[in-house]
């Protein structure tokens, strides 16, 4: 390559590397931007191609949201507990209000071949989902615990997805800035008890007894 230019947004060269030869078909240049450099759209240019790339400020959010509820039930299992958190990046709590959302889908959401419901004669996709939807100030700590009683879902129901997804979000107060926390997964178990066999020889001697547990 005869020149390779660095340009910044204003079309000003930052750097050039003249008669760049590959290695094996491949060019590694590098450059170091300065520790404030000018936001927007470089480019690299060579006599054949042009590549562009964007320099953004990054800003660290104000403040994060988590969520805490059982990776697991049981179809015996009558509630479950929510917790909404929220914390500035210095650590404060954060008020406002949290709101969260636990679905569960129905199998005929995705393959409709259940009994139609809708005029068209076919069920629309979603409709016989189970939702609950929860909103509520938090507490002085930041935090929102909330027990979501399960009969509102279809646990034992074999027409319905073995999980629970749980979304939420909170809003901070005053300014109505909002921040979702990471979704969570909660499966649904109808294994109730396991049985196993523990401190059990594997092998049987002919005259001796045969213990285990």
């Amino acid at each position: 390559y005869p020149l390779i230019e660095l340009q910044d947004p204003q079309r000003n060269r930052l750097a050039q590397w003249k008669d760049v030869v590959p290695n094996s078909g491949i060019v590694d240049l590098s450059f170091q931007l300065s520790p404030e450099p000018a936001l927007g759209t470089y480019n690299i240019k060579t006599d054949l191609i042009n590549h562009v790339f964007t320099v953004e400020e990054y800003v660290l959010p104000k403040f994060e949201v988590s969520l805490q509820a059982p990776p697991s039930i049981t179809v015996l299992d009558s509630n479950m507990t929510v917790t909404t958190c929220a914390r500035y990046t210095f650590g404060q709590p954060v008020p406002g209000t949290v709101t969260f959302k636990i679905c569960q889908k129905c199998w005929g959401s995705y393959w409709r071949r259940w009994v139609p419901s809708s005029q068209d004669g076919e069920n629309k996709e979603g409709e016989n989902d189970v939702c609950h939807l929860h909103t509520a100030k938090n507490d002085h700590s930041g935090c929102l615990k909330s027990t979501v009683d399960l009969s509102k879902f279809q646990i034992r129901n074999s027409n319905y997805d073995r999980k629970l997804v749980v979304e939420a979000f909170l809003e901070e107060e005053g300014t109505g800035i909002t921040i979702n926390a990471t979704s969570h997964q909660c499966d649904v178990s109808s294994q109730l008890t396991k049985i196993s066999f523990k401190d059990s020889k594997s092998y049987f001697q002919p005259g001796a007894p045969y213990r285990g547990k």
